[in-house]
């Protein structure tokens, strides 16, 4: 079986036909960009002001948004157009009027009939345009500014040097922040990163001095844009996936990689930027970039990514590749409106360089999974689950589509490219994978960070991770088998990485227990790669060692924080801490380390293109054969002759 694997961020697609209330992720705009309050989008390669979609006034979508989705009202609008206007009642067809203002001269043009696209979509997706005004900054009652000894600072810049460079972007965001002010918002970082984040003391880092490194280098004062960077790059010291600063898309410079890049077992292949076929049939990987390796251009966007597993920090470095002009800065290489791409055959021995003009926006390669539930041939249940961002309705139609897989003999379940959400779907759909007569299993173990307010109040009964399915011992909900289990299993666990019990709570648990008579007991596969992250990996890490149960592809990139939003009071920058530690069962975390497959197995180029899908059909080959395993006859060993 064939499957599209299409360069655009995961949505939740149609599990069945008509089961799902999915909207389609499209959009009429290359871009979006804010005004204060107003969206502009480009539109023909041109930055508009929007008056109109279709027959809906810009000024009545805009207040439907806020109305409905609160303080995620421009994220929706960017975002979710689609399903925004169809909440309206002005569904869109194919095409869309757009009624746009001209920025210079305030004229009004009607774009008759403008295609909504995935790969529109997806690029603002990226970026994450975000309205900043009326926002309100967050209290800091909680996290009193005290102002650290800078005796440090010069050795400081020197360790983290890199911390201190200075990319200004004048485009949005560009707005300029006093020293003062943005002292004050590193000195409320400093605070709540000493104070309530869980994995301050994971990777040791020496986060003071890092943060002096940034100080020293304010002088006057910095741009929004400039300071998002930083901050990015020193929360991503840590380690930890879900810990960053908001927006950093948005203020990297423009002028991108005219390519979509995709990493093969360590080889990154060059395909089109819309990602329907090679930059170059004859010279599929990418070997330099302006005549420099591309492992060195890899080292340099490692800056921006989370300094966590390999696998995390190879896949977000990938990511971060096209933004091709900020790259350069960092490798003080000249600028240019076009770049140098070489690229090699498969054997590496023949090279071929190309020449193009800067994209005006960056390409991204997503596998996005397009098949739905099926029985394929050999009686192979396939049921891919392309999001953990699942509502109950949803869980329910992959329950119920679980069920009709009953009778098959075999089963693939396929999260490649989820980077996580909610845990609703391990909750129902685990406990169907146990017989009625097994006892009840820990799927994760966790400990939640109290900052001092919470250290000194009563303990809640229901502990503070009910948003993660996650409950202390002393929790009334545990049965009294399940009480027996988790009192067996804590005598037993042994965290790798331990932490102060003044700071932490005491454990909570995440616990299936049978759903019923009927389960499914044939062999099982989960297909997997390293998109898959946070609530993705608790799935992963729940079916890891189970028995008939086979994990195939790349290692996930490994994350389970539950992070807090922090809005620094100046700059206004949001950033995200993570605020528990998780482990797995055997005591592992899964911040840093990840789930690695039992059978390791890499994409192919034609997979990227589409043309085949060579892990879903090397996952039904193992299923079928162990079929054929089991049901052949044993041999019955001849008696003697003597």
């Amino acid at each position: 079986m064939n499957r599209a694997l299409c360069s655009v961020s995961m949505a939740v697609v149609l599990l069945s036909s008509g089961a799902l209330d999915a909207y389609d992720k499209l959009s009429p705009f290359s871009m979006v960009r804010w005004n204060g309050a107003v969206p502009e989008v480009e539109v023909g390669g041109r930055w508009w002001g929007l008056e109109a979609i279709d027959e809906a006034a810009t000024s009545d979508i805009l207040k439907f948004c806020k109305s409905r989705y609160g303080k995620r009202w421009d994220k929706r609008f960017c975002e979710d157009l689609v399903e925004v206007l169809s909440e309206m009642g002005n569904v869109p067809g194919a095409t869309v009027a757009l009624r746009l203002r001209d920025l210079q001269t305030g004229e009004i043009a009607t774009h008759k009939q403008v295609k909504l696209t995935r790969a529109n979509r997806e690029a603002i997706l990226a970026a994450r345009p975000r309205s900043r005004a009326g926002r309100a900054a967050s209290p800091t009652s909680s996290a009193p500014v005290h102002r650290v000894e800078r005796k440090h600072a010069k050795r400081a810049h020197r360790k983290f040097a890199y911390l201190g460079d200075r990319y200004w972007n004048a485009g949005v965001g560009g707005a300029w922040i006093s020293a003062a002010a943005a002292a004050q918002d590193l000195d409320q970082l400093e605070w709540h990163l000493t104070h309530e984040y869980s994995y301050r003391d994971l990777t040791k880092v020496d986060f003071k001095r890092a943060l002096d490194a940034v100080r020293a280098q304010l002088a006057d004062g910095i741009t929004y844009n400039d300071f998002v960077i930083q901050l990015r790059k020193l929360l991503a010291l840590f380690g930890d996936g879900h810990t960053r600063a908001r927006g950093v898309r948005q203020a990297l410079p423009r002028g991108f990689l005219p390519a979509r890049v995709a990493d093969i077992d360590g080889r990154l292949v060059a395909l089109k930027p819309d990602g329907s076929a090679l930059l170059d049939p004859d010279y599929p990987y990418l070997r330099a970039l302006d005549g420099v390796a591309v492992e060195t251009w890899l080292r340099v966007a490692a800056r921006l990514a989370p300094q966590g597993s390999s696998q995390m920090v190879r896949f977000e470095s990938v990511d971060f590749l096209p933004w091709t002009n900020y790259l350069r800065r960092d490798l003080e290489l000249p600028p240019s409106e076009a770049v140098s791409i070489t690229l090699e055959s498969t054997s590496g021995k023949e090279a071929k360089e190309h020449k193009l003009p800067l994209a005006t926006r960056p390409h991204f390669f997503r596998q996005r999974l397009t098949e739905p539930p099926q029985v394929m041939p050999g009686e192979i249940g396939y049921l891919p689950i392309p999001s953990m961002s699942l509502r109950s309705p949803q869980v329910d139609a992959v329950v119920a589509k679980l069920r009709q897989f009953k009778n098959t003999k075999g089963l693939i379940i396929d999260v490649r490219g989820n980077d996580g959400g909610n845990r609703e779907a391990l909750d129902r759909l685990f406990p169907l994978f146990m017989a009625a007569n097994e006892a009840p299993e820990v799927l994760n173990v966790a400990r939640y960070r109290m900052r001092p307010a919470v250290q000194a109040a009563p303990r809640p009964a229901d502990g503070y991770l009910r948003s993660r399915m996650l409950f202390p011992l002393r929790a009334a909900r545990w049965t009294k088998t399940q009480r027996a289990v988790l009192e067996k299993f804590r005598k037993k666990f042994r965290p790798r990485w331990k932490v102060d019990d003044d700071e932490f709570s005491d454990w909570h648990y995440m616990v299936a227990t049978p759903a019923g008579k009927w389960h499914y007991d044939k062999p099982v596969i989960v297909l997997m790669d390293s998109t898959c992250f946070s609530a993705t990996d608790i799935f992963l890490g729940a079916f890891e060692g189970r028995s008939g149960v086979t994990l195939m592809g790349t290692a996930s990139s490994g994350g389970s924080g539950r992070s807090r939003k922090t809005t620094l009071a100046n700059s206004q920058v949001q950033v995200r801490l993570s605020s528990m530690v998780s482990y797995r069962r055997n005591g592992k975390l899964y911040d840093g380390v990840g789930i690695v497959p039992d059978v390791v197995i890499h994409p192919t180029v034609a997979d990227l293109l589409g043309e085949s899908d060579s892990i879903l059909e090397a996952a039904r080959s193992r299923l079928i054969a162990a079929q054929k395993t089991a049901e052949s006859p044993k041999k019955t060993p001849e008696k003697s002759k003597d």
